[in-house]
C-alpha cells in the first residue's frame, strides 16, 4: 500500500456506476416488458430507484414519458379518479401556462400506461399564451412533431369550435351545471365545476364521440366549409 499510494490510508474503492446504472436500466425496461401497462410510480415501489430516474432512463433508451400512451377508455365516474383541475391562481400568461405544462402536466399523465408513448397528440387551442415562444419550443422538445396549435407542427383550424367537444358540447354543459344557482366565491366556483364534470353520464359521452364522428365526416363532405346543415 505504501509503496503503491505513498500513504496506510486504505483507499475506498469507487463504485462502478456504469454498471450499476446498466443493472437499473435493465431492470426498468424488464418491468416495462412484462406489464406494458405498468407506471412509473409502480415502477419505483418496486425498485430502489426515483420516478426521476427512471423517466431518465426512459429518455436514454428512446421512451418518453411525457408522450402519452395508449388512449384509455374514461367514463363519467373516472373523472374523479384519473383527472385533477389545475386552477391558476391568476391571469393565464406564457409563463404560468408553460408552468402548468412542466410542473403539473407531468403529474396528471402518471398514471397513464406507458405503452404507444410516441402516439400521443397533445392539442391546444390558438390562445395567446399557449403561443408564447418559450411553450412552443417546449412543446417541440416534449411532443416533437406530435402537438396541435395554431403555429405547432400540426395546425389547428382557426374559427373551427364546431369540430371541438369542449365547444360544441363541454363547456355550454358545465355553465348549465353551474349557473343553476349563482356561485358566490372563486372555492365555490371550482367546486360547482368540479360537480358538473364528475355529473357527467357515460352515454353522453358516447353521443358526444358519436357527434364528433358526424361533424368531421360532414366537414369533409363540405371541403372544410360550413356544415351546420347537414347535422
Amino acid at each position: 500500500m505504501l509503496r503503491e499510494t505513498g500513504s496506510f490510508n486504505v483507499q475506498k474503492r469507487k463504485r462502478n456506476k456504469h454498471a450499476t446504472n446498466e443493472e437499473y436500466t435493465t431492470c426498468v425496461l424488464a418491468a416495462v416488458a412484462r406489464n406494458p401497462h405498468i407506471s412509473t410510480r409502480q415502477i419505483s415501489q418496486g425498485l430502489p430507484i426515483s420516478q426521476t430516474s427512471i423517466v431518465r432512463i426512459f429518455h436514454s433508451q428512446k421512451f418518453h414519458p411525457y408522450h402519452l400512451s395508449m388512449h384509455q377508455e374514461l367514463h363519467g365516474r373516472d373523472f374523479e379518479n384519473r383527472v385533477r383541475f389545475f386552477i391558476l391562481p391568476e391571469t393565464l400568461n406564457g409563463a404560468s401556462y408553460l408552468e402548468l405544462l412542466a410542473e403539473n402536466l407531468p403529474d396528471f399523465l402518471e398514471e397513464v400506461p406507458l405503452i404507444n408513448r410516441n402516439k400521443i397528440v397533445f392539442q391546444q387551442d390558438g390562445a395567446g399564451p399557449h403561443n408564447a415562444r418559450i411553450v412552443t419550443n417546449f412543446l417541440n422538445q416534449q411532443f416533437p412533431g406530435r402537438w396541435m396549435g395554431r403555429y405547432g407542427p400540426i395546425r389547428w383550424p382557426a374559427r373551427s369550435p364546431d369540430l371541438n367537444p369542449l365547444d360544441f358540447f363541454l363547456w355550454g354543459y358545465c355553465k348549465e351545471v353551474i349557473y343553476r344557482q349563482l356561485p358566490e366565491t372563486i372555492e365555490e366556483l371550482n367546486d360547482k365545476l368540479h360537480h358538473a364534470i364528475l355529473s357527467i353520464e357515460d352515454e353522453v359521452l358516447e353521443k358526444t364521440q358519436e357527434n364528433l364522428l358526424r361533424r368531421m365526416r360532414a366537414c369533409i363532405t363540405m371541403d372544410g366549409g360550413h356544415f351546420e346543415h347537414l347535422l
